[in-house]
């Protein structure tokens, strides 16, 4: 499990950083027509200063990859989504996408570039809390409700936990979390 969560931890910083480098040199419009925002334990906090979403089609496989970061430091704080069609191959479309699906992997990341401080939601640790028996708080879920040509639009929502280990407990609550980013 912790390796999944490593190469999870991975991937998600990899899409962060491809972020950073495709979308830094916004104009002031721009930068107010694409935005990531959420509460993290009732405080909003903006992931706006560069953001991205990223569809890949390869054959059966398909992912949607939704990223923001909070500046554009070398090491900024960053929120992810991650939602694949792994293992049903199933089209991603507008619609709703939860960790308990078994149809897809829905997968959240926050925090900073460097994985000082990592926090995952999703998928692998909606099936770490049925393995260690652990009660799950608010279930991680990302809903698309719309994807365009120029876009990808959609919320999310639930509990990350600190270096995706559910067994220690140290969790941050994210609600009211939206996103309107450009499509690459």
């Amino acid at each position: 499990m912790q390796l999944t969560k490593k190469l999870l931890s991975i991937f998600l910083l990899f899409g962060t950083i491809c972020l950073a480098f495709t979308s830094c040199k916004k104009d002031d419009a721009q930068k107010k027509k694409f935005y990531m925002v959420c509460k993290i334990d009732g405080v909003k906090t903006e992931f706006s200063a560069s953001t991205t979403g990223h569809m890949i089609w390869d054959g059966g496989y398909k992912e949607v990859s939704i990223a923001g970061t909070a500046d554009v430091t070398t090491n900024p704080l960053y929120m992810g989504l991650n939602i694949s069609n792994m293992p049903s191959q199933d089209s991603i479309v507008e619609g709703v996408y939860a960790d308990t699906s078994v149809r897809f992997s829905v997968d959240g990341s926050y925090g900073k570039l460097d994985l000082s401080m990592n926090y995952l939601a999703g998928t692998s640790i909606y099936q770490d809390q049925v393995y260690y028996n652990v009660t799950p708080g608010q279930h991680f879920v990302g809903t698309i409700t719309s994807i365009t040509d120029e876009g990808i639009r959609g919320s999310f929502s639930g509990d990350f936990y600190a270096d995706g280990d559910v067994e220690q407990g140290n969790l941050i609550h994210v609600t009211e979390g939206e996103f309107y980013v450009r499509r690459f």
